[in-house]
């Protein structure tokens, strides 16, 4: 190599040092090119989420999964812009937004995943009981669950002293909670004519992000009369709302972005109610139930009631209910010899399969 091909050698290193060396400077620290060649700065999106197996999407390109550690999700080195967002799950109905992402910014959502198959469960007033000898005509005795759910109607939507432990506080008392004037969690909904409102009841520095202002902000105002409204199982950023033509609704309450999601849980709905994951509602006069926490329900017979009796959690007769899940278990069991268990599913490992619940009849809470 002659000494001016070496002179132009390192020359052109030097320039291609200066130029790659600033950008990709640039680059690390979170600027890229938009659509007019211009330097901004980038920004994300944060999908606060709570399942596995759960997928996020922006303009039709799968971004991130959740995992089984890492559900929530996390999407970042947006270029400022607007992205229709979908969050997606297998046998899950679809989320989505125009999400419009903003230099050095990270807009926070939470997507409302409902299932697509919501298996409504009947509950009815009296249990079956099967004879003990045969020829014997069956016998039927009250269904607690239908008792305290009957409770449950006449107190929903009102005031009860005790279910708020800030229930001595002035500000709360001063908005005058009842059937159309609800709170949790410092989120108050109230109906004005046709129309549901919400207002964040705690400090500036606490507000979620779905709440992006102060004072009454509207959220939800159909064409067709409002019946009745309340928040949605075990959650403060969506609601459900019934209307006159006897559908129930989940609405989301938060209106940023373009898209407000709704989804049908009901038809010929005539009430309903909440209790902690569980829905309520009565339909053409037959009262259901939905589940829509992460619990699930396995069942079992015994052959001599009543008795006290082991029951192995590796032998749950449900597909696919995990086998691994003592922990936080629920079970009864009544003079028939029935009996059902609530139990939180965890991971594989964490508790031996061999674990047995003790159960003893007539009736016994674990």
């Amino acid at each position: 190599m002659t000494p001016k091909q070496k002179r132009l050698y390192l020359l052109g290193m030097f320039i291609i040092f200066m130029v790659v060396i600033p950008v990709l400077v640039l680059y690390s620290s979170g600027y890229r090119l938009n659509s007019k060649f211009r330097l901004v700065k980038t920004g994300g999106i944060y999908f606060h989420n709570d399942q596995s197996g759960v997928s996020a999407l922006l303009n039709g390109k799968v971004k991130k999964t959740a995992g089984l550690l890492e559900k929530n999700l996390l999407i970042r080195n947006l270029r400022p812009a607007t992205y229709y967002s979908r969050i997606e799950k297998e046998n899950y109905r679809v989320w989505e937004k125009n999400i419009t992402v903003n230099e050095q910014m990270v807009e926070v959502c939470y997507p409302l995943l409902i299932p697509a198959n919501l298996n409504p469960e009947p509950v009815t007033k009296y249990l079956k009981i099967k004879p003990a000898a045969k020829g014997k005509k069956p016998k039927f005795e009250l269904n607690e669950e239908y008792t305290e759910v009957m409770d449950l109607f006449r107190v929903y939507g009102k005031p009860v002293k005790g279910m708020l432990q800030v229930w001595e506080n002035r500000d709360v008392k001063k908005l005058k909670l009842g059937r159309d004037r609800r709170l949790w969690k410092k989120v108050f909904l109230f109906r004005e004519g046709n129309s549901i409102y919400v207002r964040w009841t705690g400090s500036d520095e606490e507000r979620p992000y779905f709440i992006p202002s102060k004072g009454k902000r509207l959220v939800y105002a159909p064409d067709k009369k409002i019946i009745s409204f309340g928040f949605f199982p075990e959650r403060n950023d969506s609601m459900l709302v019934l209307l006159e033509d006897g559908m129930l609704y989940a609405v989301e309450i938060d209106t940023r972005f373009d898209i407000q999601n709704t989804y049908r849980i009901a038809k010929n709905c005539s009430r309903f109610a909440v209790s902690d994951e569980l829905l309520y509602y009565f339909s053409a006069g037959t009262l259901y139930r939905i589940e829509f926490g992460l619990k699930k329900k396995c069942s079992w017979t015994i052959q001599h009631p009543p008795a006290t009796f082991h029951y192995n959690l590796a032998d749950c007769p449900l597909p696919d209910c995990p086998v691994f899940f003592l922990y936080n278990a629920r079970a009864s069991v009544n003079a028939a010899g029935t009996g059902t268990a609530c139990l939180l599913p965890y991971i594989k490992g964490a508790i031996p399969v061999s674990a047995r619940a003790t159960i003893s009849s007539p009736r016994l809470s674990l």
